[in-house]
């Protein structure tokens, strides 16, 4: 074992985690012209469509009130039809907590979503639909009661002492706790998930065998959380060059291991450069794609200011970051609140869908995100409100479970918030999902330019191909426009309303837009790729 520089800093305060300020925002309206031929920068393995699920909250395949992979299984025709390509699976190993992120064992699936042979069954049909599978897996941190963390607890002697960081002194109060053998451990996260230290040879022994095991057993890689955090070295406990290499080697093994392996990184960063800095360099990948925290701030601001210029100086950042093309888009996950909590209006959140789905990146969709669900109102005392059972019908218990729910449905999925009804209502956030994953299929790989227009509220933008290409027109406003003009010219068809289009010398033309409409128009390809219009 060795003790982190910081960690043996006089002052607690040199190891606490700084706190970075989240990066500034260009103001004012867009230009009237544009950079041209701009690149997605698209490099490594691309997730698709992504989907995160909370298998505990999916479906339940045995009545015990728990959702459990074969669950998942069953629901993959849904999955399909929704264009999804890659699935990303919240922690599914034995834990302390029900969302699996304090894990006690790395080895198994725990008991209540099954066994090794559910995993592989899913795995399977997942593979014949062509859809990847990657484990959610927590690696800067055991639970507390870990054996191995329980072990080394008990005994200042015993051998796993090594995989840990001890002390004798309680450098600082906010993450050196006292342990039972009357030391201190360090836990960046707090007392009931101490650190793994990875600069020691076990750990990374025993934890390089954890990715080996679980790609020969057919999974396609990983979600990383939290990558920041994972080597603390030369006074810093965040982002360390320590951290960086030890993403690199990783990386490299699981390469090794299977060539198609994937990771996609959270690492958080509000910065764009920093939150880029974790995929690596060509010379030596850390991940093939990482979670964008700094689009959702600029996709969420340019709705609620009514102006695309953050979200287009956000753009042009991540372009100088050589990360455009190569980064994870969301605007709702698991430690979130669902978007109707904080953007209220139901066409702002139809509009972030759709430049979501369109601009550069692979959107990763939180479950019921094609439902535009809202938080539960029944969460208090059982777990966090985005975290309720998935709605499929509005049969007992939503079709989610033959037997007593282990989190108490809301009552909106009786009232048609659920799979079912949103299959059937063509203006559906659902069947605007399929309309859009068809598009995504067209213009994989496009490069993106803006596209001038004549308000200071509208975002257009371009994604082209050899094929063809596509023009994405949205009125970030909270009123309507008056007729636009977009400088794009050629031979377009308005997939959004399926007319002809309106065209002039000076470039396309349009009626005007609601507020927070959109239209999408397309030259030569996705012709046959309707989407549903705003509502």
């Amino acid at each position: 074992m060795r003790l982190p520089a910081c960690l043996l800093a006089s002052l607690s305060l040199a190891c606490t985690a700084p706190t970075a300020p989240a990066a500034p925002l260009a103001t004012g309206g867009p230009a009237l012209s544009a950079a041209s031929g701009r690149s997605a920068g698209d490099t490594g393995r691309g997730l698709g469509l992504t989907y995160e699920i909370y298998v505990r909250s999916f479906q339940d395949s045995d009545g015990d009130g728990i959702g459990d992979l074969e669950g998942v299984r069953t629901r993959l025709d849904h999955l399909e039809a929704m264009g999804v390509r890659t699935l990303w699976l919240m922690p599914v190993f034995p834990s302390v907590g029900p969302a699996g992120y304090d894990v006690t064992d790395f080895d198994r699936v725990r008991a209540d979503y099954g066994d090794a042979d559910a995993l592989s069954a899913l795995l399977a049909d997942a593979h014949v639909r062509g859809m990847r599978v990657l484990l959610d897996l927590p690696f800067n941190h055991v639970a507390r009661t870990h054996p191995w963390f329980a072990a080394a607890e008990a005994d200042s002697a015993a051998p796993e002492r090594d995989l840990f960081l001890f002390a004798g002194t309680q450098w600082d109060t906010h993450r050196w706790f006292p342990s039972a053998a009357g030391d201190y451990y360090y836990g960046f996260f707090g007392a009931d998930l101490p650190d793994l230290d990875w600069t020691n040879d076990a750990t990374r022994a025993r934890m390089f065998d954890v990715f080996g095991a679980w790609l020969d057993a057919g999974v396609d890689g990983y979600r990383l959380d939290a990558v920041t955090t994972l080597v603390e070295a030369d006074g810093a406990i965040t982002n360390t060059d320590a951290t960086h290499a030890l993403l690199a080697e990783l990386y490299a093994y699981a390469a090794d291991v299977n060539p198609d392996a994937v990771f996609l990184a959270e690492a958080g960063e509000p910065d764009v450069a920093d939150n880029a800095g974790f995929l690596g360099t060509d010379a030596a990948p850390e991940s093939d794609r990482v979670l964008d925290f700094p689009r959702r701030t600029a996709l969420l601001e340019a709705v609620g200011t009514g102006t695309p210029t953050p979200l287009l100086a956000l753009l042009q950042a991540t372009e100088e970051a050589d990360a455009l093309g190569r980064t994870a888009t969301f605007v709702s996950s698991h430690d979130l609140a669902r978007l109707p909590a904080f953007v209220p209006d139901a066409a702002a959140r139809r509009l972030l869908m759709v430049l979501q789905l369109t601009l550069p990146g692979d959107p990763v969709l939180y479950y019921g995100e094609e439902l535009d669900l809202a938080d539960a109102t029944t969460a208090t005392g059982q777990d966090y409100a985005q975290r309720a059972p998935m709605p499929w019908d509005s049969s007992r218990n939503a079709g989610f479970s033959t037997g007593s729910a282990w989190f108490t449905l809301d009552p909106a999925y009786a009232e048609g918030r659920n799979v079912a009804g949103a299959v059937a209502d063509p203006d559906s956030t659902l069947n605007l999902v399929r309309d859009l994953a068809c598009v995504r299929d067209a213009i994989e790989g496009a490069a993106w330019e803006p596209v001038a227009t004549d308000s200071a509220a509208v975002l257009a933008y371009s994604r082209a191909t050899e094929a063809g290409r596509i023009v994405v027109v949205a009125n970030l406003g909270a009123t309507a426009t008056r007729e636009l003009r977009i400088d794009a010219h050629g031979a377009f068809q308005d997939l959004t309303h399926g007319l002809a289009g309106v065209y002039a010398a000076d470039g396309l033309r349009i009626q005007g837009l609601p507020a927070y409409g959109y239209a999408v128009f397309a030259e030569e390809i996705a012709a046959d790729c309707p989407v549903a219009g705003p509502v």
